[in-house]
């Protein structure tokens, strides 16, 4: 299948097991209906379990929430199915409740489970935590069960003799539609899940769209149709195990501690890279300036009087000075530009080149900085100073980025000094005093 790369799924596999599950079903069907829908039914359910008991039980390491949302969704999901399951017609369990208990149990799963794929970019956002998510969805499965099973209120699906209800047809197509609104905001909104979830979600729910509109056809429980819509829901469920559960299964590290691992070279408070995360991405900019015979630069950025904004308004606004500068660095850079915070009011940007870019994003940096002071975001009586060192790889990795941080150190220690021999200056004069010293030095 083109549309998975060749480290994201086995496809291989994919397609082969597809082939079994839709020539296999329909075989065992035609020999006996019952063994072949609960056979379905079974896997289905299997892989609803197994979904969630990944998500949760990996939730601490991960912590992606969309698949944790997702994975109590379809434990719900699972307990529906098994009573739909044990509710079809044949099965002998429930005798006096007849063959519209199971299409009540069907229709209420399916509409539980694509309500569940439209909303769960929004609670994902929410950060429940695990056992309220698992309180609201038991809560829920236990209320359509009553509906069903105890008060019988749950709408008719199902007169045998006459096939389908308006509310079942109806219900149909109200599920596909809200399984279509999931996948487009999966289209548009990329970023809600990884690259890889949001092709196996989209992929399993085109079936299942597929699989709801075969259930708006058939007149008999046995009929074809009915158990072509029970093979793409099996196929619909194998593409989130092949997605979800295997490769998270098979690569625990880079499924289940993506996330820990991103977290442990990034700075938790402006979300740029930390002094770990400098290193290690500079070194790769180091290896490719050595191989390629050019050369490296480094800018350190520091704020001016920052002490103050702890002593006079306190941490939590010195806390959201320091995000505020953060992003106006990160929003002046470059995308193959390393930024980072190295501690304190301390940041840096590496890039490959030489200075001349690097003294570009610095008067970007400059210029918005100022502006945040006069529309007054930023406290009036901060700076920022700034320097700027290059060097040629000559040395090893660590030699020479000690060489290019105490370089841009000293640099940036004489930005300060220049701009306090001239303190009434003003800042596009300091920053030609500033310029004019670095092109005499260079």
């Amino acid at each position: 299948m083109l549309l998975f790369r060749k480290n994201e799924i086995n496809t291989g596999r994919l397609v082969g097991i597809l082939l079994l599950v839709v020539l296999g079903i329909p075989i065992v069907s035609w020999q006996n209906f019952l063994l072949a829908h609960v056979l379905a039914e079974g896997w289905s359910i299997i892989i609803a379990i197994l979904i969630y008991v990944l998500s949760t039980q990996t939730y601490r390491f991960s912590r992606r929430d969309y698949l944790l949302f997702i994975g109590k969704a379809f434990l719900a999901v699972a307990i529906i199915d098994f009573f739909h399951t044990l509710a079809y017609k044949g099965m002998g369990v429930f005798p006096d409740l007849g063959p519209d208990l199971s299409t009540q149990l069907w229709v209420a799963a399916r509409y539980l489970q694509a309500i569940s794929f439209l909303l769960a970019p929004f609670v994902a956002k929410l950060k429940l935590s695990s056992s309220l998510l698992l309180s609201i969805y038991l809560t829920i499965t236990g209320a359509v069960l009553l509906s069903v099973f105890g008060l019988e209120i749950f709408p008719t699906c199902f007169i045998e003799g006459e096939g389908l209800t308006p509310f079942k047809i109806i219900s149909e197509y109200v599920i596909c539609l809200i399984l279509l609104l999931a996948i487009i905001y999966l289209l548009i909104h990329k970023d809600a899940v990884s690259d890889l979830m949001r092709k196996v979600l989209i992929l399993s729910m085109i079936l299942t769209i597929f699989s709801e509109f075969l259930f708006t056809l058939y007149y008999d429980v046995y009929g074809v149709t009915n158990m072509a819509g029970h093979v793409l829901k099996v196929a619909a469920f194998y593409i989130i195990y092949e997605g979800v559960v295997a490769r998270g299964l098979n690569k625990p590290y880079e499924e289940i501690f993506q996330e820990l691992k991103r977290s442990s070279i990034l700075d938790t408070l402006t979300d740029l890279y930390n002094r770990t995360g400098y290193m290690e991405l500079s070194r790769k900019l180091w290896e490719y300036a050595s191989r390629e015979g050019g050369s490296l630069s480094l800018m350190m950025i520091d704020l001016d009087n920052f002490k103050q904004v702890n002593d006079s308004m306190g941490h939590r606004e010195g806390d959201k000075v320091l995000k505020r500068v953060g992003g106006i660095i990160a929003r002046n850079t470059r995308a193959t530009d390393i930024v980072s915070r190295i501690g304190g009011d301390e940041f840096l940007v590496v890039a490959k080149g030489g200075p001349s870019n690097l003294r570009l994003v610095q008067g970007r940096i400059q210029a918005d900085f100022s502006h945040y002071i006069d529309v007054e975001e930023l406290p009036s009586f901060i700076g920022v100073s700034f320097g700027i060192s290059t060097l040629k790889p000559s040395g090893g990795f660590i030699r020479d980025i000690e060489v290019l941080f105490h370089d841009a150190d000293q640099a940036m220690y004489l930005n300060k000094v220049l701009k306090r021999s001239r303190p009434f200056a003003s800042i596009a004069e300091r920053e030609r005093d500033i310029t004019k010293f670095n092109e005499e030095e260079e």
